[in-house]
């Protein structure tokens, strides 16, 4: 059975207001660093956490950058800062790829301990969480989100259609224009910036019906 409207609303609200309480906590793991920054300490654990799953602990920058939300290039600044701390080592990879040319990560022994001390700390952090929350609520908040995302995913392959989510929000004319440009105009042309010309235009009134262009 579909949720009501006024459910729906609710469900929405709480949603925004969830996301914006959760983004403003800082979640896990809690932590204060010296010697390095947190993004340096992120980077550093992702190696170990990525490590075990690779043969010889070697992952490959990209995959970090991946995991971090970052670009390559921005992870390449932090891999050097690291590499000047001696707690990280870029090695070329040795065979599987068949590439010299490709590069794997690997912890010192001063960056694996770093690694272990921030994985021990987010492990006594996570138990505490589960603990405070529930394993069973905890698991259903996972399987929650995993839905969510899962929705996205098929909303943006094409797999469930949503009315409206491939056309743009035209904003009016700042005139005062009343109404709207057809659907199919809409997806017939782009939305330029607004020129000095057409925002003179719409000052003056001479906007017409459509939106400033």
């Amino acid at each position: 059975m579909d949720a009501s409207s006024d459910s729906v609303e609710e469900l929405k609200r709480d949603l925004f207001d969830v996301m914006h309480r959760l983004h403003q906590s800082r979640p896990m793991p809690l932590m204060t660093f010296e010697g390095v920054t947190r993004t340096e300490a992120r980077a550093v654990h992702m190696i170990y956490s990525e490590g075990k799953y690779h043969n010889e602990g070697c992952v490959r920058p990209g995959c970090v950058a991946e995991h971090l939300h970052t670009t390559p290039s921005a992870l390449s600044q932090v891999l050097k800062t690291l590499e000047d701390k001696g707690l990280v080592e870029r090695v070329r990879a040795k065979g599987g790829t068949g590439d010299s040319r490709a590069v794997s990560l690997v912890l010192t022994p001063a960056g694996l301990i770093l690694a272990r001390d921030v994985d021990a700390r987010f492990m006594d952090q996570t138990r505490a969480l589960v603990a405070y929350v529930g394993e069973e609520n905890f698991r259903a908040a996972m399987h929650a989100a995993e839905l969510v995302i899962e929705f996205y995913d098929k909303v943006l392959a094409g797999e469930i259609d949503i009315p409206g989510v491939d056309e743009p929000v035209v904003a009016p004319c700042a005139a005062g224009s009343t109404q709207a440009s057809s659907r199919a105009d809409r997806r017939a042309r782009a939305v330029p910036l607004p020129s000095t010309e057409g925002t003179a235009a719409c000052a003056a009134g001479r906007g017409g019906e459509r939106p400033c262009a």
